[in-house]
């Protein structure tokens, strides 16, 4: 898949491509439902309820309900209320999916989670550029602009020192 600049991505569809891929959908994937899905649905839990009907369309089974209200309440920390109107369902029902889970998930699997949503707001793929561990990374249209420069200046050394021959 072709990289899209985060500055490019509406934060709309940035947003929903992170619950996309928290309800597990991979990286790619979320992105490229999350930009479709952006246009057409509202800021908030109801918006939010379209996202995931949308993804329990997509997915054998209906999704995992139990899933849905973890990420919800406990990774993305919405309250009672917010959560159970984007799963379209009681605040009763949303305990009890959050019941069934027992001990399935845990801390680890809420920061590794949260971890992997963020990597959807980074750009190349997670990777930072600039300076960091890695060193300075320049993004592609960088590199061509530099070697397009590179090449003139190049070109325009030769032709003065050419120039300078005949005279």
């Amino acid at each position: 898949m072709a990289h899209v600049p985060r500055t490019a991505r509406p934060a709309r569809a940035r947003r929903i491509a992170r619950l996309l891929h928290a309800l597990g959908e991979p990286a790619a994937e979320a992105e490229r439902h999350g930009r479709r899905l952006a246009s057409e649905v509202a800021d908030g839990p109801r918006g939010e309820r379209l996202v995931i009907l949308d993804h329990r369309e997509r997915v054998d089974g209906g999704g995992d309900r139990g899933r849905e209200a973890w990420v919800l309440r406990i990774v993305l920390g919405w309250s009672d209320r917010d959560a159970a109107r984007a799963m379209d369902c009681s605040r009763s029902a949303l305990e009890g999916h959050l019941r069934t889970l027992g001990t399935r998930f845990d801390d680890q699997d809420v920061q590794a989670l949260r971890h992997g949503m963020a990597a959807i707001d980074a750009e190349h793929g997670g990777r930072a550029s600039g300076f960091g561990p890695g060193g300075w990374r320049l993004g592609p249209p960088w590199r061509w602009l530099i070697l397009m420069v590179t090449i003139v200046l190049a070109l325009d050394v030769l032709i003065r020192i050419l120039q300078a021959g005949r005279s």
